[in-house]
């Protein structure tokens, strides 16, 4: 009877470690079906939206958000969202891959080229402001990260390289009517040509950010007649098209020269010129 009962005991320990394995085989084959089904999903959605956003005219909705995103007509602003959608949604799916083992390669490193194309320029800021207020927060930091970190793209070189000349009038342009805000004593006008994130020396000290930088001068636009003025007499862009230096005599308002300005000017995705640093001399 002892020996039955040792087989039945080990009987049910066979039957109760053969269920365990049952159940963990179970698990790795929902586990497997979830990564096809989900490897399955980023498969249909590239080839859906690749469909939909990269027909024959997306390469030229792509050439003119990069060169003139003012100018996209309602059609194309249509398109350049449902790409952004699209843009997001693979990220999303990515990450949903690289959370159950199926891709291996981290997610926040894909189409970041896509990235920049599509949202390094004012329309795409927008979208992004809007998407950042909505969407997936973590999706959101991600494309901030990246589109702070763009570079020109080469549709953006060049045009930005096909006419130094030209560009460097745009500086210098952009410096008189800089200067010219002082004379008409228009604190506000003068804010908009300075960079949010730009530095003014005053003397040794820095002031940084356009608030500081504008509560500095305030005093300078109270009398009814400028303190002073100035106008470049040398202006330089590198060939990249992104940076520029102007710089000229400062002249109290009696004409005497007392210094000279020296100011970087930064391109921004809108195609206007902003002042990142200012100084002195």
């Amino acid at each position: 009877m002892k020996q039955y009962s040792d087989w039945i005991q080990a009987a049910g320990a066979i039957g109760i470690l053969i269920g365990i394995a049952l159940v963990i085989l179970e698990l790795r084959q929902n586990e497997e079906l979830t990564r096809m089904q989900i490897a399955t999903d980023i498969r249909a959605n590239r080839d859906a939206d690749r469909n939909v956003t990269r027909g024959e005219t997306y390469s030229t909705t792509l050439a003119r958000l990069q060169l003139a995103p003012e100018s996209l007509t309602d059609a194309e602003v249509v398109e350049f969202s449902a790409h952004a959608g699209s843009l997001v949604n693979e990220l999303f799916l990515r990450r949903q891959l690289n959370e159950v083992g199926v891709f291996i390669g981290g997610w926040r490193g894909f189409l970041t080229r896509e990235t920049c194309e599509l949202l390094d320029n004012p329309l795409g800021e927008r979208w992004l402001a809007q998407f950042e207020s909505v969407g997936d927060e973590e999706i959101a930091e991600e494309l901030r990260q990246r589109t702070e970190a763009c570079g020109p793209t080469f549709l953006q070189l060049v045009r930005d390289t096909s006419d130094g000349e030209a560009m460097a009038d745009a500086v210098r342009a952009r410096e008189i009517a800089f200067a010219q805000s002082m004379a008409d004593r228009d604190l506000q006008a003068f804010a908009e040509f300075i960079a949010p994130e730009a530095i003014f020396f005053n003397g040794n000290d820095a002031l940084r950010g356009r608030d500081a930088v504008v509560e500095a001068w305030a005093p300078f636009f109270e009398a009814t007649e400028a303190p002073f003025s100035w106008r470049p007499d040398v202006v330089e862009v590198l060939d990249s098209g992104r940076l520029a230096i102007s710089s000229g005599p400062v002249n109290r308002a009696d004409g005497e020269a007392v210094g000279r300005f020296n100011s970087v000017w930064r391109r921004g995705a809108d195609g206007e010129w902003y002042v990142i640093f200012d100084k002195g001399s």
